[in-house]
């Protein structure tokens, strides 16, 4: 009697799935939130880049460093634009250069997952004036 009760736990197969699932929740949910988190930074880059090359083309048509930044600033995303850094130079060498800097974890969707460092954009376009 006490065989076959042995038999018929170690055979029963109920709560197999809901353990394997248990253990695997966990590692998939963290690759789920891993590529949300990418895809975002990525659509958080190219707005960055959009924004960096319109200030380029308004200051190589005229536009004054003072006005580019703000043209960039309007452009940029709204979970970035208060904390996104932007310079704009015209050097001598007839190039306009704006730059733009934004904390990744201001980037970053989900604020309990560590986005170290910065993302950064540097566009350099030359002025219509001096070619």
């Amino acid at each position: 009697m006490r065989t076959s009760i042995l038999l018929g736990i170690r055979n029963n197969r109920a709560g197999a799935a809901a353990v394997e699932m248990a253990l695997l929740l966990p590692a998939l949910l963290g690759m789920a939130f891993t590529v949300i988190e990418l895809g975002f930074a990525g659509v958080t880059y190219s707005a960055m880049m959009s924004s960096a090359r319109t200030g380029a083309r308004e200051m190589t048509f005229g536009m004054n460093g003072t006005a580019a930044r703000s043209a960039v600033r309007t452009q940029l995303p709204g979970w970035v634009r208060a904390g996104a850094t932007i310079n704009t130079t015209e050097d001598d060498d007839g190039m306009a250069r704006v730059r733009i800097s934004v904390p990744a974890s201001q980037a970053a969707l989900i604020p309990f997952i560590p986005f170290p460092g910065n993302l950064s954009v540097d566009i350099t376009m030359p002025r219509v004036a001096d070619r």
